[in-house]
């Protein structure tokens, strides 16, 4: 269904059009088309967000799911098969309701991704450290709640945000790659997790998704973009004037603070911001075709004549 949407229904989606504009650039600009290392740098520091967050996400979430059943294990050491399991449930109930959650507030201004992210990271890193630091001494009960209540909040954020923000981040014709990259950077931390974990106790497995909460908050403060409500046009009018050398005409949505990372902010790695510059681009562009349109059939009567 997402697929018949994305390539019938919504025009950014289509194929052809992303393939005639990558033949017409390259009719324009030949052999000084940037290569793929060369966008990859422009756009390396907000990579370094998207990945580094979905990295340090992935170790406390796979981790915490593949040792779910020696944790409900050390925490209820009397309990039966069909208890451990129960309680397996009850967690994925909480992080269903918490991952609808997420979908309910996400596209709220007030909230955004980076917001709901870089909170989360912070909430489900102090439950894993308060688990960790009692889990010997504490009520099984009150282990299992905060349990419970550390899927919640990793639902409502970095477990829904990490998928969301790399889709967004990127132009229309890198979105795949940086995805990808940022996905790739997740699995890692996972297969870490899988490893690492093994050799570790339930306290110390608790202390170390902990410390990777507090790392997840940080790359997302530091490198991540907030694009709540920016339209993936903004992205693909950015790229084109990267790659033409004209990069510093742009001073659309891309650019303003709010949707800057605080790395891109204090290095100065944006242009000018100009609250009117999309329409008058856009206004400028048609003009543009018209002219080239008009003189083009003038040619051809003159031909034909």
């Amino acid at each position: 269904m997402v697929l018949v949407y994305r390539g019938l229904i919504q025009e950014e989606g289509s194929n052809e059009k992303l393939l005639a504009r990558k033949q017409k650039r390259r009719e324009k600009l030949g052999k000084k088309l940037p290569g793929t290392w060369k966008l990859l740098k422009f756009y390396g520091p907000r990579l370094i967000g998207t990945g580094g967050a979905w990295f340090a996400w992935d170790i406390a979430f796979y981790g915490l799911k593949l040792f779910s059943g020696p944790i409900f294990d050390s925490i209820n050491p009397t309990g039966d098969l069909a208890t451990n399991n129960s309680y397996i449930l009850i967690n994925n109930l909480c992080a269903l309701v918490g991952y609808y959650a997420a979908a309910y507030v996400i596209d709220i201004p007030a909230i955004g991704r980076l917001r709901l992210q870089v909170t989360s990271f912070i909430i489900c890193a102090i439950l894993f450290l308060i688990t960790g630091a009692i889990f010997n001494t504490a009520s099984p009960q009150l282990l299992l709640f905060l349990y419970f209540i550390s899927s919640f909040f990793g639902q409502l954020g970095p477990n829904v945000t990490t998928y969301v923000m790399a889709a967004e981040t990127y132009p229309t014709e890198l979105r795949g790659t940086c995805h990808g990259i940022s996905a790739f950077l997740g699995k890692a931390g996972a297969l870490l997790a899988t490893i690492v974990f093994s050799h570790m106790t339930s306290p110390q497995i608790f202390f170390v998704c902990g410390g990777t909460g507090i790392l997840g908050a940080l790359f997302t403060f530091f490198f991540c973009v907030d694009l709540t409500h920016v339209s993936l046009a903004e992205h693909d009018v950015q790229l084109e004037l990267f790659l033409e050398g004209r990069l510093d005409e742009y001073k659309g949505k891309l650019n303003h603070k709010k949707h800057l990372s605080f790395f891109e902010r204090i290095t100065g790695r944006h242009g000018q911001y100009e609250c009117d510059w999309a329409k008058d681009f856009i206004t400028r562009h048609s003009r543009a075709l018209e002219y080239s349109d008009k003189h083009s059939m003038e040619d051809g009567n003159t031909v034909s004549t």
